[in-house]
């Protein structure tokens, strides 16, 4: 039901109107964490609880509180968009996405894989330290750190370099020199 209320809000073009939607859908994912925890407290099982509150704490609520302003969807002084409204297309697409992504959550946790062979086999599985294995474990460390010699525009050489000519804060630094 949350995704085709989001789906008509390509239908609208008043942001009061998207406001209203946004509201409804904050007060249905509400209504959804509270069914939720009641079904945790008969279950036990506490994932399901934190899936939704985590949808309802980073998206919910700051949806709301665009929505709840005198002008809905304004954006605050400093941000680093220069329009006085958030678009209405990126609106529409954050519902949209966001009660299409709070639909797959409950999917994917009611298909949960069984693991129990392969994690036996992986658990029961003692890898010898030969040098094609160090071999591997030098060429991820290097996909780790080759990016950012290339982002920083450097090279082993000049960083060694860099690291010779180190200044020492006041405090380390000897009071008499010799």
């Amino acid at each position: 039901m949350p995704v085709v209320i989001a789906a008509t809000a390509y239908e609208v073009t008043s942001y009061k109107v998207l406001a209203l939607l946004t509201e409804a859908l904050g007060v249905l994912s509400v209504a959804l964490l509270i069914v939720v925890a009641k079904e945790t407290l008969q279950t036990r099982v506490i994932g399901k609880l934190c899936l939704v509150g985590g949808v309802l704490l980073f998206y919910w609520t700051e949806a709301l509180a665009l929505a709840i302003q005198n002008n809905p969807f304004s954006i605050v002084e400093g941000f680093p968009i220069n329009d006085a409204q958030f678009d209405q297309e990126l609106i529409r697409q954050a519902l949209l996405y966001v009660t299409l992504f709070q639909l797959l959550l409950f999917v994917g946790y009611s298909v949960r894989p069984r693991i129990e062979k392969a994690m036996g086999v992986f658990t029961s599985r003692i890898d010898s330290l030969s040098f094609d294995r160090w071999i591997l474990v030098f060429l991820l460390v290097m996909c780790a750190v080759l990016p950012l010699l290339i982002y920083y525009d450097s090279t082993p050489g000049r960083l060694l370099r860099c690291s010779s000519r180190v200044e020492l804060p006041q405090i380390l630094m000897p009071l008499n020199p010799a």
